[in-house]
């Protein structure tokens, strides 16, 4: 997760109880531009970030559903489109009826469920923040604890 890097007491709250507090949080490194990237680790959701990795959003447990949405709901009166990814099967119908015309409804309904997800897998090229880093990170030493 990146963030500017704020000279403010608005920021330095929500810095440290958001970020540093996080019970994921592993570390903070300076990036170019002011900006920093906090690291996070998530080993206890080690299934559902390979499932996301291979697109599989709707295979997700459902506590990381849970939480995705709850996330989300924060922030977005509407969940309709996120939670048609997490439960496809519940949004088959709608989506055949927009895909479709209505002779072909029930065909791409079946059509739906052999796919079985409604959103594109992850795409690195696409979805990878690419940012400078200020110094070499030690990556066995960050693994390690820095000990």
């Amino acid at each position: 997760m990146t963030y500017r890097k704020e000279e403010s007491a608005a920021f330095s709250r929500f810095e440290n109880y958001n970020l540093l507090r996080n019970p994921y949080f592993k570390d903070v490194i300076e990036c170019e531009d002011g900006i920093c990237a906090y690291i996070f680790t998530f080993e206890k959701h080690a299934e559902d970030w390979l499932l996301f990795l291979e697109g599989k959003y709707s295979k997700f447990s459902s506590d990381f559903k849970n939480s995705i949405l709850k996330f989300v709901m924060k922030g977005v009166t509407d969940t309709r489109t996120l939670s048609s990814y997490l439960y496809p099967e519940q949004y088959y119908e709608t989506y055949a009826r927009f895909y479709s015309n209505s002779e072909d409804v029930a065909e791409m309904i079946e059509l739906l469920k052999t796919v079985g997800e409604l959103c594109d897998p992850y795409n690195i090229e696409k979805e990878t923040l690419n940012i400078k880093i200020k110094e070499q990170i030690d990556i066995l030493n960050l693994n390690n604890g820095g000990e």
